[in-house]
């Protein structure tokens, strides 16, 4: 297939006017000025909008098609996200930290010997059977409710963008209402030459090749195209009911499989925590996502095990509220095989859905865009082999986010009978049971684990040590036999640097209410 993608006679239709939707059709656009875009958006699919969550990748991609990101906390009631806070998965009321990666003076890395990929302070701190939220800056600016910007010392500066007023301290992600980022995603496609059509596809019709070749509305209009993407969300309705595409299943490492969202207004002496929280619960796990206004929560859990009646009582209880329930939504954790199907890519939702847990959706999103469609020449063209290669690697990347989400579910907590029967009735994905095999030690964490397509040795070394998976004992001879002899006076002298530098940057972060009202205000 070659598609030429600097004519204007090429029509790239995008099905589905969600965030995946819109982030595609804007991607499009950007790299392809030339070609015909079109967004097909249907009330009747509408937007799961309980707030949502990203990771740092966003923000560069938010670059990389000309938005701003102050514009979405403007627009789109945005917050920023340091990392995420998980709160009881030990069952014992206890929290851990996995945080963005901060500026490069504050990373322990510094502290490898040897070439070593293995942090000494992070050995040391999980010889000792501690979590690294006293090392890890991300965890300490959100115990201040302070996010990664420093006010500028020059207040003399006179610019129209508000960031120059401050200096980055490292990688930060956002929150967002998704219904709000959705119409602010539009307005700007359609300042950008792409056309709008709302209504419902029906049905899909193709060429004697099986290549989409137009799409039928309800009201009986056709759209004809040269490629599709498939943005539908759970109705999955090309790549999955048009092409009958095989869905991998990860029910067998996942339980969960519904979740029931809903909202807690944030009053105006609350605190603004500028991270997710991700609590544990009887039956699974809940999100809380400051958006600006409120708190887009909900619980996800396992279905088969409770009543949707039992799940509100809990939810109830927590918040000491009558909680409203907008709606709830099953999903089974999984993705199609093939992300690329003909002249069809499935994005978002609608390829696949491992679970919410660590925000990976539109990371997965981002991902995918950039790999599937950048052809320096302008032409793309992808014979069988090649489409063939791109979606094996989706597929590894799917594999790579559902082992390290089930990772989080691997606790000693045993207070309800889904946490005593989730290590006996869900089975361990490969990388994962090689690690327990090898006796848990974090000296193989990268052999064992880490891929670093999505998830680095570091996110691994703070999930893994906040829920105690790493033999301590290993952790502390590791520690022991690197940092030996002279070096071991300047691992001292460096260390005590380091937490010193720690706790002086931290000082001058500025507050998540107080960076937010600067951004709306300028």
């Amino acid at each position: 297939m070659i598609l030429d993608l600097n004519s204007s006679k090429t029509h790239i239709v995008v099905a589905g006017g969600g965030t995946a939707g819109w982030l595609t059709a804007l991607w499009m656009r950007n790299n392809y000025p030339d070609v015909k875009i079109t967004v097909i958006k249907s009330e009747e699919i509408g937007i799961l909008g309980a707030g949502e969550g990203t990771t740092p990748q966003f923000i560069t991609f938010l670059e990389d098609i000309g938005i701003p990101f102050p514009e979405i906390v403007r627009y789109a009631k945005g917050t920023l996200k340091n990392g995420i806070k998980f709160s009881n998965w030990l069952g014992d009321k206890s929290s851990y930290f996995h945080g963005f990666t901060e500026m490069e003076d504050l990373n322990p890395q510094i502290f490898a010997i040897n070439n070593s990929h293995l942090p000494l302070l992070c050995l040391e701190e999980i010889g000792n059977g501690k979590n690294l939220d006293s090392i890890n800056f991300s965890s300490i600016i959100s115990n201040l409710n302070s996010v990664k910007f420093a006010v500028n010392s020059n207040i003399k500066t006179n610019s129209t963008d508000p960031l120059s007023y401050f200096k980055s301290l490292g990688s930060f992600a956002l929150h967002f209402n998704a219904n709000l980022l959705a119409e602010y995603l539009e307005k700007k496609g359609k300042t950008r030459n792409i056309d709008v059509i709302n209504g419902t596809i029906k049905t899909v019709n193709s060429d004697n090749d099986g290549f989409i070749t137009s799409l039928v509305l309800e009201d009986k209009s056709n759209v004809y195209c040269n490629f599709v993407f498939d943005c539908t969300g759970f109705k999955r309705l090309i790549l999955g009911k048009h092409f009958k595409t095989k869905f991998k299943s990860y029910k067998k490492f996942l339980p969960v499989k519904k979740a029931m969202p809903f909202f807690i207004k944030i009053n105006e002496e609350d605190e603004f925590p500028p991270y997710t929280e991700a609590t544990a619960m009887k039956y699974g796990w809940s999100w809380k996502i400051p958006v600006s206004d409120r708190f887009g929560c909900g619980y996800v859990y396992d279905s088969d095990m409770v009543s949707d009646d039992e799940i509100k009582k809990e939810i109830d209880e927590v918040t000491g509220t009558d909680t409203s329930i907008p709606k709830t939504f099953s999903f089974e954790p999984g993705v199609y095989e093939k992300v690329w199907v003909k002249n069809c890519v499935g994005i978002g939702l609608a390829y696949g859905f491992v679970e919410p847990l660590e925000a990976t959706s539109i990371h997965q999103t981002i991902v995918l865009l950039k790999r599937l469609f950048l052809s320096s020449s302008g032409i793309v063209y992808r014979n069988d082999k090649e489409i063939e290669h791109l979606n094996k690697q989706a597929l590894k990347i799917s594999d790579e986010i559902m082992t390290f989400i089930h990772a989080h579910y691997i606790t000693k907590r045993n207070d309800t009978i889904f946490w005593k029967e989730f290590r006996k009735n869900n089975k361990l994905p490969e990388r994962l049971d090689t690690f327990f095999k090898n006796g848990s030690r974090v000296s193989t964490i990268r052999d064992d684990l880490i891929d670093a397509e999505i998830f680095a040795s570091y996110s691994w070394l703070q999930v893994g040590s906040g829920l105690n998976l790493f033999d301590k004992e290993d952790a502390k001879q590791n520690f022991l036999s690197i940092n030996s002899g002279a070096r071991i006076s300047s691992y001292v002298f460096r260390k005590r640097r380091f937490l010193t530098n720690l706790d002086l940057v931290a000082t001058t972060a500025t507050t998540h209410r107080s960076f937010l009202n600067y951004i709306s205000d300028y």
